[in-house]
């Protein structure tokens, strides 16, 4: 740092220098898209307006009550879009949307196998609801997850040979650290071209599932897939992995096949 800038900065008051600090990492968050997850303003909704308008089918995984997938209807009310909540009762919350005929929902998830599995609740409805224990929360005011549901897991590419899927234009994973066991059960989809992008979520639900975005790179560097960071404004081409991007701080990436071309 400027010497001079120093000097000046250590003569401030304390409680002065905090604030500037405070205002220096809001701005820092926002400009990097992390610690945002109002889908209005981190890229989400820009980028989903800018994509899903050509796209004939897209897959919703953790659907939760169905606000992604009404934004989808919104933007493209003929797409074809699958919906996979197994929450008994966050599955009955997004059945009363009352979507039409072109939406397919399912009370099951997706994971690398098909099996059952404890599913962590938090509470009904709940976005944090995991197949993982959540640690550490309650500084954020956050309770520990007291419940426990039994799920059906299944596998991607078995689900879309029997509903003869030959492609899925837009991936979507809302899966609480489960995004990688997913795309394992997806391989023959992954390995052929068949998904166009990707959208996952990073955050401290990557420290209790024990996977980095090290993992997904290292996963997918054969299938012929690019990383991008979703930022308010722009997508953030990122084309090798670095332990600067291992922050589990929440933000948005995408995975997209180097054959599909970007309209945004």
């Amino acid at each position: 740092m400027n010497l001079i800038l120093r000097a000046v900065l250590e003569a401030l008051p304390q409680a002065f220098r905090n604030q500037i600090y405070r205002y220096a990492k809001g701005y820092i968050q926002y400009h990097d898209g992390i610690n945002n997850p109002d889908i209005s303003t981190n890229g989400e909704f820009r980028f989903l307006r800018a994509t899903v308008g050509d796209c004939k089918v897209v897959f919703d995984v953790g659907a939760n009550v169905g606000e992604w997938a009404r934004l989808v209807l919104e933007l493209n009310p003929k797409v074809r879009l699958h919906c996979f909540e197994p929450s008994r009762a966050t599955f009955d919350k997004l059945l009363s949307q009352r979507f039409p005929a072109n939406v397919l929902c399912n009370d099951f998830g997706l994971s690398s196998t098909k099996r059952q599995e404890k599913l962590f609740v938090f509470s009904e409805g709940s976005g944090m609801n995991s197949l993982y224990r959540r640690q550490g929360l309650e500084d954020r005011g956050i309770t520990p997850q007291d419940r426990e549901e039994v799920i059906t897991l299944r596998t991607l590419d078995d689900y879309c040979s029997e509903q003869d899927i030959q492609r899925i234009d837009y991936l979507k994973l809302d899966v609480e650290g489960h995004e990688l066991e997913i795309l394992r059960g997806g391989q023959r989809l992954l390995s052929d071209g068949r998904i166009g992008l990707i959208q996952f979520e990073y955050g401290g639900c990557n420290i209790d599932s024990r996977v980095f975005l090290k993992d997904l790179f290292d996963f997918t560097k054969d299938f012929r897939y690019e990383f991008y960071k979703i930022l308010p404004q722009e997508l953030q081409r990122v084309a090798a992995y670095s332990q600067q991007f291992e922050n589990f701080q929440y933000s948005n990436w995408l995975l997209i096949h180097k054959n599909r071309e970007l309209s945004c």
